[in-house]
């Protein structure tokens, strides 16, 4: 997943550790965010109003409540559902996830985030007469 996400420009970033300071700039800055359902996206937030998340869930373990959160600050919001791993159940499972699947929505993600840029250079260009 790691080599994937570093093709479209990911970083791959442990917050736990971080100070509260940083963790608020780099969602503030960040125009995408690629997350496992945790507690570090309570920090969308702070979140900048267009950017973009794609949360992965584990099957059996579905919380909407980082969806309320980006749909409140005006965040485009995708969701993945992985199968866990057998041996162990609920937030300590790990997760199989299908590259192909995450491909085709980073894919629609990036796609979505072109045409809006386009649209706010349209909106922010001079009067059309």
């Amino acid at each position: 997943m790691y080599e994937l996400l570093q093709k479209y420009g990911y970083v791959a970033v442990e917050l736990a550790g971080l100070s509260l300071e940083t963790q608020i700039a780099m969602f503030r800055n960040a125009q995408s965010v690629v997350a496992p359902h945790g507690g570090g996206l309570t920090n969308l937030v702070y979140a900048t109003r267009g950017a973009q998340v794609l949360e992965l869930f584990t099957e059996g373990w579905l919380n909407p409540c980082y969806n309320v959160i980006a749909k409140s600050v005006q965040m485009d919001y995708w969701a993945d559902v992985s199968p866990a791993t057998p041996e162990a159940g609920g937030l300590q499972a790990h997760m199989i996830v299908d590259i192909d699947r995450c491909t085709e929505l980073l894919e629609e993600m990036h796609a979505r985030q072109r045409s809006q840029e386009r649209f706010e250079l349209i909106e922010s260009g001079p009067p059309l007469i």
